[in-house]
């Protein structure tokens, strides 16, 4: 009988496709999130290239893929992570086929790196990357605008670009009046962050409004593609619009991630209890949130507000109401 190698290669591949889509579901039904999803099953994809069977391998190869594995730590422990969640899924789902011991994995030593104190973006960065904007007559400026607001509220990337229009409205009357912006953060797990009433980020969320009213959509910030046509912005479009300011302001070094780490930083510099700093974060751990304590130079007991995003210099003077 001839063998037909070609065969043989398509089959491969078609089981590993239906192994990566039911290990896509079992992430789904632990509730991940998309983009940890597609990030795990990038690793995974790459695992399988290398070993097409892994019901049968030894300790010492997957120690010596770990030993090979050309990258910085921290991606590596995220490696690390994907292919430990994909080892559990088939001792769960694949029994029968599976020779490997539950606590495989337990037996190799977990992938440390030293913790370093978060970088924050001072405010005479901020006032820079703010002065590129120059003005607010266009509506792609007033959505960069009011992107660079809520990022300084503590929202990540992805909960940027997933923010729909209704999620952020405005919540009672008078004294009790206040600006509401529901997330949807890691895990699909829901917070809301409570911004200041009459304040920089509801006058650019109500002026972006006026300026985006012949967009017939409900994502808050899409990218914009002209003639009223959007579609939902993307981190990877979300980095190059604010790498384009950093570029111009001569900011170095920049990405998203800052504006949250200076967001925590400044809220425990103003005496803000790191319980309430954990929520706004959408962190599930308070240890995650104390890696902040050693970046915040002076500890005040005052009350949370957000003074300090008020007085960043931006290019909102000449647009603003009378408050």
């Amino acid at each position: 009988m001839k063998f037909n190698f070609f065969k043989c290669k398509q089959a491969k591949k078609r089981d590993t496709s239906e192994l990566l889509e039911q290990y896509r579901q079992y992430l789904r039904a632990r509730a991940y999130s998309e983009l940890t999803i597609r990030t795990y099953e990038g690793s995974v994809k790459k695992f399988l290239a290398e070993f097409p069977n892994p019901t049968k391998l030894r300790q010492e190869e997957i120690e010596g893929y770990f030993g090979n594995f050309k990258s910085s730590l921290s991606r590596l422990r995220g490696v690390f992570y994907a292919i430990s969640s994909f080892f559990e899924f088939l001792i769960i789902h694949k029994r029968d086929r599976i020779r490997l011991d539950r606590y495989f994995l337990k037996s190799l030593t977990p992938i440390h790196y030293s913790k370093t104190v978060p970088r924050i973006i001072p405010d005479d960065e901020l006032n820079a990357l703010f002065r590129q904007i120059k003005d607010l007559k266009t509506l792609r400026r007033c959505r960069d605008y009011a992107i660079m607001l809520f990022l300084l509220h503590g929202l990540r990337a992805q909960e940027i670009c997933s923010l729909n229009i209704d999620d952020v409205y405005i919540d009672g009357r008078g004294v009790t009046r206040k600006m509401v912006i529901r997330v949807r953060g890691k895990g699909n797990k829901e917070r809301i962050i409570v911004v200041e009433t009459s304040g920089d980020t509801e006058w650019a969320w109500q002026r972006y409004l006026q300026m985006r009213s012949s967009i017939n959509s409900n994502v808050a910030f899409p990218g914009l593609l002209g003639k009223g046509q959007s579609k939902r912005l993307t981190t990877n479009g979300l980095y190059h619009i604010l790498s384009r300011y950093a570029a111009k302001a001569g900011v170095r070094n920049f990405h998203p991630h800052l504006w949250r780490h200076t967001t925590a930083t400044r809220l425990l510099e103003k005496g803000v209890p790191l319980k309430e700093i954990q929520h706004r974060l959408g962190h599930a751990s308070l240890g995650t949130t104390e890696k902040y304590l050693s970046g915040a130079s002076i500890l005040q007991d005052e009350s949370a507000h957000c003074d300090w995003i008020n007085n960043l210099k931006k290019p909102d003077a000449k647009y603003r109401r009378w408050r």
